[in-house]
């Protein structure tokens, strides 16, 4: 799962100040969450990041409690097997879905090494 977070007001040095209580948060729920210009990635396991409780919408709700506010229009979902993203939230896009198992297993082993 990828999104990004636009955020022209904030210095590189604020940015990860603000949303470094909402990383910490992510990551003790088993997902891996990287943070990169004012973009965030994050790599888990579907039901833990999907969810009413899981950690997609409770960063959600960190970042709008340090008045972030992520444009969900252009978030973006990439799953590695078809049912992958068989609970994500309605308005989350999904760009693709990997179908061939060898070329699944590549994109997982190379995101582990990542």
């Amino acid at each position: 799962m990828v999104f990004g977070i636009w955020t022209p007001a904030f210095t590189s040095i604020t940015f990860p100040v603000l949303i470094e209580k909402a990383l910490k948060a992510a990551e003790s729920n088993g997902v891996e969450p990287r943070a990169q210009q004012g973009g965030i990635h994050l790599w888990g396991d579907p039901d833990e990041v999907f969810g009413e409780d899981g950690t997609l919408e409770t960063l959600l709700a960190d970042l709008k409690d340090v008045g972030l506010d992520p444009d969900l229009t252009k978030l973006q979902l990439l799953g590695t097997t078809p049912d992958a993203c068989a609970n994500k939230p309605a308005w989350l896009k999904e760009t693709f879905i990997i179908t061939d198992p060898i070329e699944a297993v590549r994109v997982a082993e190379a995101q582990a090494a990542a």
